[in-house]
């Protein structure tokens, strides 16, 4: 599996090159436009892995897609699902996780790709090959300032032709959480090279702490500068179910059907939905499934 050193030089890549001309007539994007004309925005773009949300939601070139929740409502887990199922569907992904070791990761996605609990080694190795020329990891663990996570991502984009880029998270980007206007600006250098490059830029951003985590949060609840969520294409809320849990905890099994996990669209530039989308997790395989019967699977092997 290509990992990416702490030690890669990325000078080339430090500075924004300007790759179109910003002025031009409209017949200069006859081809582009007759093709958007003609594509279904529900299907354009890579989905997550669920059947259900096919139609719903897509990770489109050129967007950036944050996640957000509370501390501890399974955002990581849950995306490496998520950067699974977009390998599946053939695409190059390369994961940033700045606040865990790339091995623990892989670790943690090949775990959940099998679908059993065992923590198969031989299934590792299945899934190490599977995943090659398919996953890339950068093998940093702390902060990283911006100017140096910026120019990773083009670099990633343009030298490795990945087409998603997963970012965990913004507050370990060099950005100081009380300085909003250096975080609108991160944000807005990273919307920049997705419309450069035509990569697709997967950002973690918390939530506010919240008095009550039964309550569930939205766009309007992210931590730090406000501006983020107008500058990004589309924003997902990962929320976990925490009263089922403890009332489950308690022997009330009264909340059985409800959802242990709910990702909340909020916003979908391009889409046309947004909602909420219902899942159920696993706690053997770690796997989240769309429906409360469905049974764990080889997400290897097959995907919705």
């Amino acid at each position: 599996m290509p990992w990416l050193p702490d030690d890669l030089d990325l000078t080339e890549y430090m500075q924004a090159q300007e790759m179109r001309q910003k002025v031009r007539p409209a017949s200069d994007f006859r081809s582009e436009v007759l093709a958007r004309l003609k594509a279904d925005p529900a299907l354009t773009g890579e989905r997550m892995p669920w059947h259900k949300t096919a139609k719903l939601v897509r990770f489109r070139a050129g967007e950036l897609t944050l996640w957000t929740g509370i501390n501890g409502h399974g955002k990581s887990k849950l995306l490496g699902q998520v950067a699974t199922g977009l390998m599946y569907q053939g695409a190059r992904v390369c994961i940033a996780s700045l606040e865990m070791n790339p091995a623990e990761t892989v670790k943690r996605m090949a775990e959940q790709s099998e679908g059993t609990g065992r923590k198969s080694e031989s299934y590792g190795n299945k899934y190490l090959d599977w995943s090659d020329n398919r996953l890339w990891l950068y093998d940093h663990i702390g902060d990283c300032k911006s100017e140096r996570m910026l120019a990773l991502v083009r670099y990633c984009a343009v030298k490795l032709q990945i087409k998603h880029f997963f970012i965990d998270s913004l507050m370990k980007c060099g950005v100081r959480q009380d300085d909003f206007d250096a975080q609108a600006a991160f944000v807005s250098a990273l919307c920049d090279i997705c419309r450069d490059t035509g990569i697709h830029i997967h950002l973690v951003a918390h939530s506010k702490k919240q008095l009550d985590e039964s309550r569930q949060p939205g766009k309007m609840d992210i931590k730090g500068s406000g501006t983020i969520g107008d500058l990004v294409f589309n924003i997902i809320t990962i929320w976990r179910n925490k009263p089922k849990e403890n009332a489950q905890a308690a022997g009330d099994f009264s909340h059985d059907s409800e959802p242990d996990q709910v990702l909340i669209c909020d916003k979908q530039r391009n889409g046309e939905w947004e909602g909420k989308i219902k899942l159920w997790f696993d706690r053997r395989s770690g796997q989240y499934l769309e429906e409360p019967e469905c049974a764990p699977c080889d997400l290897m092997e097959y995907l919705p």
